[in-house]
């Protein structure tokens, strides 16, 4: 994607959450973030949060520190696994606030998936019981092992 594209999903959507399989780009994808938005004018400025900054903590406690730094923020960019948790605490309780404006999957190949069957399993149940609550949110899938623009919209 084009820095201009990082904008477009910037300034249409005040709520990023990045998800996807463990090692598929995610990282990636908001280290492309973070670098427009420091370029970029003010206006497109947002909280920045890796959940993996909080992998030192208990597992339960994690989600709830997350939480604890996105409440009170009008515009963030979330990123990590623990944001399949912080979908399904939007489905359980619909605070609003923790609801992202846009959901960027990232893909993997099949050998990563495999290998990863059973939080694919959870991580869909996940998915299916947000699409289910919130038909009208777009994602987009991100397909970076062979890093291409995204291949999908689902509007």
């Amino acid at each position: 994607m084009s820095e201009l594209d990082y904008c477009g999903l910037l300034i249409m959507n005040p709520k990023i959450l990045i998800i996807g399989m463990p090692r598929s780009g995610k990282t990636f994808l908001f280290k492309k973030f973070r670098e427009v938005i420091e370029t970029a004018p003010e206006t497109l400025s947002r909280f920045l949060l890796q959940t993996d900054d909080f992998k030192n903590e208990e597992w339960v406690q994690q989600l709830y520190s997350i939480m604890d730094k996105i409440r009170d923020k009008n515009k963030w960019i979330v990123e990590g696994m623990q944001g399949y948790r912080l979908l399904r605490k939007y489905v359980q309780r619909q605070e609003y606030e923790f609801k992202p404006d846009l959901i960027i999957m990232v893909s993997c190949d099949q050998p990563t998936e495999k290998r990863h069957r059973g939080m694919v399993k959870t991580m869909t149940k996940i998915w299916k019981d947000y699409v289910a609550l919130e038909e009208e949110l777009p994602a987009i899938e991100y397909y970076n092992r062979i890093y291409e623009p995204p291949k999908a919209y689902h509007i």
